[in-house]
């Protein structure tokens, strides 16, 4: 599995516990060296997600937990990204409502959490539920979320920060937790 936007490795113990060969991507050294250090065991690389990373070839799933709002072209990453997956693509974002409009936030490039380069975006989630339906045979979103405030399952009076989790699949996937549609 690849997950994109490692950071220092929070979310990787979960993988390397449903014994995954783990392959985690950052950005920025202190956060690969961070992963190395807390996951000796896990290939960890320097790669800016941006650009093109071909040479890491095809993924059974790839996870992107708090990545896509940092990125300043975030359509082309999901194409990127979803070259990678052969299986399942797991994405969690920050996400707009689909009354607003895109916007891309300046952040601060010093902050091993922010942008890269500086500039983040903010999508509808409605644009990327599509740009994933374009990419993937099966796009879902999960009936339940987090407990805590920026993941909503009533979005009728929704008020930013708000986040949402994506699942995309090349086969089809049978759970009643999944569903098809923006809830």
């Amino acid at each position: 599995m690849l997950e994109l936007g490692a950071g220092i490795g929070d979310l990787t113990d979960f993988f390397v516990n449903q014994d995954c060969d783990v392959t985690c991507v950052d950005g920025r050294v202190p956060n690969v060296c961070a992963i190395q250090e807390r996951h000796p065991w896990v290939k960890a690389l320097l790669l800016d997600v941006e650009e093109d990373f071909g040479h890491l070839g095809q993924f059974d799933v790839v996870f992107a937990y708090g990545l896509l709002y940092h990125l300043e072209r975030p359509f082309q990453a999901l194409r990127r990204f979803a070259c990678h997956t052969s299986g399942v693509f797991l994405l969690e974002t920050k996400v707009l409502t689909d009354l607003e409009a895109p916007q891309n936030p300046l952040e601060d490039v010093k902050d091993r959490t922010q942008a890269l380069h500086g500039v983040g975006s903010l999508l509808p989630r409605q644009a990327i539920l599509a740009t994933l339906s374009d990419l993937f045979q099966h796009v879902y979103i999960p009936t339940t979320q987090p407990e805590h405030e920026e993941f909503l399952v009533d979005w009728a009076n929704a008020k930013p920060p708000c986040r949402e989790i994506f699942v995309a699949s090349r086969s089809q996937l049978s759970s009643p937790n999944l569903i098809e549609t923006l809830r």
